[in-house]
């Protein structure tokens, strides 16, 4: 498996906890069970920038996520996670942005509404 088929643990651990945002856990649990990975049921990856985690996984679960809520569903939860995974990301990886800390503070509540 090459670097180009991983993705870093910390993604991972954001699209799976911030799923669990917008299902709940139980939901999230579901998910993943019928995805047939049992492995991160309450074991999310680490918040890490190690590349351990296979896209594969990422596929699977989307995979399960449209068989369980249908085509229209599982868009606009995915619409969903991923809107909550990348407001996540901003907040608390701003370097990774590039964005200097505390720099989206002195944005007025539009301008901030528009850009999260």
């Amino acid at each position: 498996m090459t670097d180009t088929d991983l993705m870093p643990n910390n993604l991972m651990h954001f699209i799976l906890s911030r799923l669990e945002v917008v299902v709940g856990k139980n939901g999230t649990n579901t998910v993943l069970k019928y995805a047939d990975m049992g492995r991160l049921v309450d074991n999310y990856p680490p918040s890490d920038f190690n590349m351990v985690e296979p896209m594969d996984t990422l596929y699977t679960i989307v995979r399960a996520l449209m068989d369980i809520y249908g085509e229209n569903g599982y868009l606009a939860l995915i619409r969903g996670v991923g809107t909550q995974t990348f407001n996540a990301m901003i907040r608390e990886l701003p370097w990774f942005f590039e964005v200097e800390d505390g720099a989206l503070d002195d944005l007025s509540p539009k301008k901030k509404f528009i850009l999260l």
